[in-house]
Formats: structure tokens, C-alpha cells, sequence
């Protein structure tokens, strides 16, 4: 057994491909050595700006022996169709076994395949992976037919220590093929030739190339680490900047530059987001979170002194010049009235459909006061005036420049407005994306879901809806958000008429309302789903009644952990016993009246007991209250069924019985439809 290498090297891989495309060659390898029955152990991965690369342990020399069973005819068949049989397979009718089966007796041909080496069949695997790989995006080079991420300049196949040399593309696509691979791109571009995965990692990075991800991220963080200890202060945490830069360098070299005091004046978003956004730099703060007049970043090239002091002074002016355009922006934009701008958002077309985004800011204010109405917010003043701002930002030229700073920015420039208003504002974009975080400021969060719900509901109304995994209006994000923001900001509101409220702002006609309650309460029990949420425990609930998401969410949780304990078991035990004893009676056609009548004298022990036991239920708002008291009936039921007879042969007797259990079934089914538990 020996290891397997393969490296891909090519131009430029986008950083956020690196990663994936490292995966999908594991996988796509893995699944090949399996069908083609090489036996292989663990595997380590590499990739960076130029290459991907794999090492395989302990990969078999040849492919495991098979026999092949082709089944023929019965062995009492004419002559015909068996020499038809063993002609077919081109072998003589004498090499046929007969073999019994339960199908009865029939004629076999075994075929004992032998397997072949990896150095024969590894190239077929290898032009397959290249043909078929799932790049996000790629491109053809030259006139060849081979589709790669950037052009392909060499393959590299080891297998114990030998190069396994194969013809790669065609026409005028020129791929390499040998035991080599390169250095680094800019002072050591030569070929670096090695015969397994140790040299190879010595060797690069004698050549200044670190090809393992892990340790290029550990030298970079160490780096970081030194710097901060050297200089006094602390990296802002910018986890997906670090992943980008890992996948821009083969060899990183952080450095420090400065930032002109002049600069120091504008918003701290601002200079994070220049410094991020267009230069991949980190910016760094002090002790008490005050952003400083510094800038890290990490260069590509190795460490001499002169050339470091070079390249500072050149990212320090590009950052100068990128600084300076933020900077007239922000005095540009602010020398107007934030809210003078609002009757500019008429020139902006929202969507075609949609009316203006002057006419969806008018809609958020309606939806934003009838939201806060029906959660009795007392002081809707600030909400209102919010609501009907928070697009002005879109306009200025910050926002142009730095769409990320959206929201933000108009909280700095409507500051004439009051605090209320502008934190409203800089904050009523959240959540951002799946995992980010939901305000816990009510007004924010009403701003927020009147946003995405309009949204939501528009494009459903002009026919924009998604289709299979395409969702180019972002309307799965924005049911998420919905669901997040009504279940994490608590807002209890009937879903139904937040829906017909904000249908009736943007088209009088009628539409199918149900088809979007629908559509968000898909993408609600995907959530729960991810959350662990049993999917019975799920239609339990949210099949049943979704009116007031905010308080299903609460009870779905509650179930879930409920029917876990000795209370939850009882209480499934009695709805199995209960709707079972009535599901028969009412297959056949027979409607059962629910117990309503006052106790009557021929009444016995266990009817009484049982049905006292029932009424004796308070009505609580605590929903783990309703769940353990209606637990708490499965003996008393119990008793009931051991004791008496529900089938008797008086029909009056048996129909009382049958309503006593109806009355149970009723009060049973106020927690939840749990006809949909598994088992019921």
C-alpha cells in the first residue's frame, strides 16, 4: 500500500472557491477509488491562490478481484436459448454453471475479473474528475475543450514515489504532466520537483509557498498576534477578511501601515468598511474599543526590509486615496437635510409593479403603525417617522460608494431627527442573513419585519416567486427574516392579518393570501427542522394554528422536550388508547356526540371519576400546565377501560361511554392536532 498524490496547479483561484473546490476533489476522488475498488485510508487536503491538492494513504496497487454472475436462461430451456445465452457472452456452452435459486434452477456464467493496476486506470479517473469538476464558475482556454476555474498549466500524479505520466487536454491546451510543481508566483516561479507529499511541502515552502491552509492561518494569526504585542493594540475580529486573505497569499507577511489623523473624523463603519471592503485590511482599536489611526494587512511577498517599507508607503497610499473619496462623501452627504431627500425617492423605481421607493418607504410607515397598534406600542411617533426615512441613505453617495454601510449611515445623517429615530434607522436592516442577530429593540424589529414582509408580499403579487433552488429576489432570506424577527423579537401578531394588511397597501385586488402564509410556513419548519424540532412535533402544532407565530414557536419547543419525559409518554399512550377506541366507531359512519349532558344518577363510579377528571381541567395560558394535566388522566382513563365495558350491548351505556371519550378527545386535541404524532 502506498500514498496517492494529485495536485492541480492553474492561474488565480478566487479565494472563496478554494476551500469548496478542495472538498469536491476528495469527494469526487473517494467515490472513483470506491467504484473502481481500490481500497484507500485517510486523506490530507491543500489549497491556495494557485493550486488544490490531495495526498491518499495507503491506496491499493490494483483493484480488487471480482466474479461477475450474469444469470441466463432456466436450466430445463430449449438448446436454442442456451447456446443463444453463452454465444451472447462469447463463450462455449460447456463454461455455463447451473446454480439453484428460489426462482428455481438456472444457468450461470461466472466471470472471474481480474483487477487492473492503479497506474492503468488512474488517468481515466483523473480526466474524468477534470472533465466533470463543479466549479462554481469556469472557463475554456485556447480552442481545447476542457472547462477548469482559470486556465490549467499542470497535473501532478505520484503514486509510491513515481510520476504517472498521461496526455492532458487538447488541441493548443498546454497541461503539464510530470512530478513538479511551482514556487512562488512572483519571486520564485521555477518548477520545484519532489516524489511524495513530505518533499512536497518542504520543498514549497523553501520556495515560499506554505500549501497547508491550516498552518498558513496559524502563521497569519501569529503574525497578528505579534503585532498587536508590538504596537498596543487590539485587531478588530474580522473572521470572513482573514478567510479571503488565507486564499489571496502563498506566503503572508503581515505588515503595519498608518492612516493620516485627517481621516480619524469619519464614523468608525466607514473607515472598517474602505479598509475591508476594497483593501482586505484589518483595522485595529485600543483597549477601550476606540478605533486607532493604524491599518494591518498582509502582503504576499516575503520579508526584506526595504521592500516592506515600499509596500507600506504604496498600501498606505491607495488606503489615502480611498480614504479621501469616503471622506467627501461624508461631507457631500451632509450638507443637506437627511429628510429634504425624501421626496427624491420618487425618481427611484422600486420594482416594476412595485411603484417607487418612495411609495414602499409610505407603505412601511402604514404597516409599521398598524404593526405597533396591534401590539399596543404606546409612543408610535418615532416608529412612524423611522419607518418613512429608513430608504432615504439609498441616495447618498456613502451609500453608493459602500452599500454595506446602508442603514447605518442614514442613523449618522438623520441625527437631526432625535436618537429615537436615528438608532431606529441604523438598525432596522437586522437581521443580516441567516445567522445574524435580531434586535432586541421593539421598534427596530417592527421597522424591520414591515420591511421584509412588504417585500415578501409584493413580489408574490407581481408573480416574482421562487423556482426550484433559484431565488433571485432573496424571498426565502426575507420569510427567514420574518420568522426570526416575530419569534426572537416577540412580536404577537396575527400572521393572517399582517398578510391582508399589507396586501391592501400595494394592490386593492385580490390575492391568494393563504399561498404566502404557506410559503413562510415552509420555510418555518425548515428552520425548526435545522433546530432539531421533531417533524411529528412540528405538524402537531404548525399545521394546526400558526396565527401568532411568536407563541406556536414557544409551545413547539415545550412539545418537543415534553413528549420526551415519562409525562410526555403517558400522554401519547392516552391519545393512542383514546382515538384508536373512537377511530373505529366513527369508520363506520357513526357520529359520536360530545358529553355535555349534567351527571345522572345511573352513572357509575369510573364514568363519574372520569368524567370529573375532565372538567376539573383549568384553563391556563401555560401551555406546560395544559400539557401535564391532560397527562395526568392516562390512570384515571386506564382505570376507565379496565373496569367497564365501552362496547356494550346496551346502546345507550355504550354511547355514553363513546362521548365521555369524545369529551377527552376534544380537550386532548386543545394542545395540538395530535393526530399527527407519530404512532397516532
Amino acid at each position: 500500500m502506498s500514498d496517492l498524490f494529485i495536485e492541480f496547479y492553474s492561474e488565480e483561484i478566487p479565494s472563496r472557491m478554494q476551500e469548496p473546490s478542495s472538498k469536491s476533489l476528495k469527494e469526487g476522488l473517494f467515490k472513483a477509488l470506491n467504484e473502481n475498488r481500490f481500497s484507500f485510508g485517510v486523506s490530507k487536503e491543500y489549497f491556495g491562490p494557485k493550486r488544490i491538492s490531495i495526498n491518499i494513504k495507503n491506496v491499493s496497487p490494483k483493484q480488487l478481484d471480482v466474479v461477475e454472475e450474469k444469470r441466463g436462461p432456466r436450466a430445463d430451456a430449449n438448446d436454442k436459448a442456451i447456446d443463444g445465452f453463452a454465444k451472447s457472452l462469447g463463450v462455449s456452452r460447456n463454461e455455463l454453471k447451473l446454480k439453484k435459486t428460489p426462482k428455481g434452477d438456472f444457468l450461470f456464467y461466472l466471470n472471474n475479473k481480474k483487477g487492473k493496476t492503479l497506474d492503468e486506470e488512474i488517468p481515466k479517473i483523473i480526466i474524468n474528475i477534470l472533465k466533470n469538476f463543479p466549479w462554481l464558475k469556469s472557463q475554456k482556454w485556447g480552442s481545447g475543450s476542457l472547462r477548469w476555474v482559470r486556465p490549467l498549466k499542470s497535473v501532478c500524479v505520484l503514486y509510491n514515489n513515481k510520476s504517472i505520466k498521461f496526455e492532458i487536454g487538447n488541441n493548443d491546451q498546454i497541461i503539464e504532466n510530470g512530478n513538479f510543481s511551482y514556487g512562488h508566483s512572483f519571486v520564485r516561479k521555477k518548477k520545484i520537483f519532489f516524489k511524495n507529499q513530505n518533499e512536497y511541502e518542504k520543498k514549497l515552502k523553501a520556495n515560499y509557498v506554505l500549501v497547508d491552509p491550516i498552518l498558513k492561518r496559524a502563521k497569519i494569526l501569529e503574525q497578528f498576534k505579534k503585532i498587536s504585542k508590538k504596537n498596543n493594540f487590539f485587531l478588530i475580529n474580522d473572521k470572513h477578511t482573514l478567510d479571503e486573505v488565507c486564499g489571496l497569499v502563498e506566503w503572508p507577511n503581515s505588515l503595519v501601515g498608518k492612516i493620516d489623523e485627517t481621516f480619524m473624523s469619519l464614523p468608525r463603519e466607514v473607515l472598517m468598511t474602505v479598509m475591508k471592503v476594497h483593501q482586505k485590511y484589518f483595522a485595529v482599536e485600543d483597549a477601550s474599543h476606540l478605533i486607532q489611526p493604524y491599518f494591518v494587512f498582509v502582503s504576499n511577498m516575503p520579508t526584506k526590509t526595504s521592500r516592506d517599507k515600499n509596500i507600506i508607503l504604496g498600501n498606505e497610499k491607495v488606503l489615502r486615496s480611498r480614504l479621501q473619496d469616503a471622506k467627501f462623501f461624508w461631507e457631500s452627504d451632509r450638507s443637506k437635510t437627511f429628510s429634504s431627500m425624501l421626496e427624491d425617492l420618487k425618481k427611484v423605481s422600486y420594482f416594476e409593479g412595485l411603484g417607487s421607493l418612495y411609495d414602499k418607504s409610505k407603505r412601511i410607515e402604514k404597516i409599521s403603525d398598524f404593526i405597533s397598534k396591534e401590539i399596543n406600542i404606546s409612543n408610535v411617533k418615532p416608529i412612524k417617522r423611522a419607518a418613512l426615512l429608513c430608504k432615504v441613505d439609498l441616495l447618498t453617495g456613502m451609500v453608493g460608494e459602500f452599500p454595506e454601510l446602508q442603514g447605518i449611515m442614514g442613523g449618522y445623517y438623520s441625527s437631526n431627527e432625535g436618537k429615537d429615530v436615528s438608532d431606529l434607522i441604523r438598525s432596522h436592516y437586522l437581521p443580516k442573513g441567516s445567522s445574524g442577530e435580531v434586535s432586541t429593540n421593539t421598534g427596530v424589529n417592527i421597522i424591520s419585519l414591515s420591511d421584509k414582509i412588504d417585500h415578501l408580499v409584493g413580489f408574490f403579487i407581481i408573480g416574482k416567486l421562487p423556482s426550484g433552488s433559484k431565488d433571485p429576489f432573496g424571498l426565502r432570506r426575507s420569510a427567514l427574516s420574518i420568522i426570526r424577527v416575530l419569534i426572537e423579537g416577540n412580536i404577537l401578531i396575527n400572521l393572517d392579518s399582517l398578510i391582508e394588511f399589507t396586501s391592501k397597501q400595494i394592490n386593492k385586488k385580490n390575492i391568494d393570501k393563504q399561498k404566502i402564509k404557506s410559503f413562510i410556513i415552509d420555510r418555518y419548519k425548515v428552520l425548526l427542522r435545522e433546530k432539531n424540532i421533531k417533524y411529528d412535533v412540528i405538524n402537531c402544532l404548525v399545521d394546526n394554528d400558526l396565527t401568532f407565530l411568536s407563541k406556536t414557536n414557544e409551545r413547539l419547543v415545550i412539545l418537543n422536550n415534553f413528549l420526551d419525559t415519562k409525562e410526555g409518554n403517558e400522554l401519547k399512550l392516552l391519545w393512542q388508547r383514546v382515538s384508536n377506541i373512537l377511530h373505529i366507531e366513527e369508520k363506520q359512519n357513526k357520529k359520536i356526540e360530545i358529553l355535555n349532558a349534567k351527571m345522572q344518577s345511573e352513572y357509575v363510579r369510573e364514568e363519574v371519576n372520569i368524567i370529573n377528571a375532565i372538567k376539573n381541567i383549568e384553563k391556563t395560558d401555560d401551555y406546560l400546565k395544559m400539557l401535564s394535566q391532560r397527562s395526568s388522566l392516562k390512570d384515571i382513563t386506564f382505570e376507565f377501560f379496565e373496569n367497564l365495558k365501552i362496547n356494550d350491548s346496551d346502546p345507550l351505556i355504550k354511547n355514553r361511554r363513546l362521548s365521555i371519550l369524545a369529551l377527552l378527545r376534544e380537550k386532548l386535541l386543545d394542545i395540538g392536532d395530535l393526530r399527527k404524532l407519530e404512532g397516532s
